[in-house]
C-alpha cells in the first residue's frame, strides 16, 4: 500500500483547523465507541485506541532535547499521517516490520510493539495491556538514527510480505 496517497491535506488551514481536523479524523477512524475503539494488528490481536490518547500522540515538545515529555505543540506532520496508523498496524504498509521493543525511556526490555516503515521513517508504538492486546501510544516520523536505536536490541517478530495472487 502506498501510504503517501493517504496523507491528509492541510494546505491553507491554520493550526486550530488542523487540530480540529485531526481530532475528527482520529474519532472517525479509531474510536468506534464514545471513548475508545478497537482495531486488529497484523496478527489479529486487539489494538485499543483511547480518546484521551490523542494529545499524547499528536502533540510534541517545543524542545525535545530539554523537555522530551512536554506535549504543548501540535505535531502537524503527525496529523498529516493519521490515516497511516491503521494500515501500518494491520500489516498493509509495504516494507513495514514489527518488533518487540523497549519503549523510549523504559527500563523493561521487549514490552512494547514497534512498527517501522523505514522508507517513510515512520514508527508506531503500541503498549501491552494487562487484559491482553495492545494500547496505541504514538506514531511519528523520526530520524534514521532513532529507528536504529529503537531496533538495536529489539526482536523482529514480523515483516511485510507482498501477497501473490
Amino acid at each position: 500500500m502506498d501510504l503517501r496517497r493517504l496523507l491528509v491535506d492541510i494546505e491553507n488551514l491554520d493550526l486550530i483547523e488542523i487540530e480540529r481536523m485531526g481530532r475528527r479524523l482520529y474519532e472517525e477512524i479509531y474510536l468506534k465507541f464514545d471513548a475508545y475503539g478497537v482495531l486488529k494488528s497484523h496478527d489479529g490481536e486487539d489494538v485499543f485506541f483511547w480518546k484521551k490518547r490523542f494529545d499524547h500522540a499528536f502533540f510534541t515538545s517545543k524542545n525535545r532535547a530539554w523537555h522530551p515529555a512536554d506535549k504543548s505543540v501540535l505535531a502537524v506532520d503527525r496529523i498529516m499521517r493519521i490515516r497511516w496508523i491503521e494500515h501500518v498496524i494491520a500489516g498493509r504498509a509495504t516494507g513495514s516490520s514489527c518488533y518487540k521493543a523497549q519503549g523510549p525511556g523504559q527500563g523493561k526490555p521487549f514490552t512494547n510493539r514497534l512498527y517501522v516503515v523505514p522508507s517513510e521513517l515512520f514508527v508506531v508504538w503500541l503498549e501491552p495491556r494487562n487484559e491482553g492486546g495492545w494500547r496505541f501510544s504514538s506514531a511519528y516520523t523520526t530520524l534514521v538514527n532513532d529507528i536504529g536505536r529503537y531496533c538495536r536490541n529489539a526482536k523482529k517478530i514480523w515483516q511485510y510480505q507482498e501477497k501473490t495472487p
